[in-house]
């Protein structure tokens, strides 16, 4: 399961916007160099837009089923 960028678009003019989060994940750095301009450090988020972040459902409940096989 990968979470690796997020997506913000603007709502008046659709310009979007790719934050990296995880800077590790290695298909991301592959972007990253192909498109260096296209994608922002998650650092740069406007702090009004950080507070909304939050880990995906599916992820979640993903990562607890294979907890559940290993324990």
């Amino acid at each position: 399961m990968r979470n690796s960028v997020k997506v913000v678009i603007d709502a008046y003019n659709g310009a979007t916007t790719f934050y990296v989060f995880d800077k590790e994940d290695p298909i991301i750095a592959a972007y990253c160099s192909i498109f260096p301009s296209l994608f922002k450090d998650a650092a740069a988020m406007p702090p009004g837009l950080r507070k909304h972040m939050r880990y995906p459902e599916c992820c979640s409940s993903c990562k607890r089923k294979c907890t559940a096989c290993i324990t």
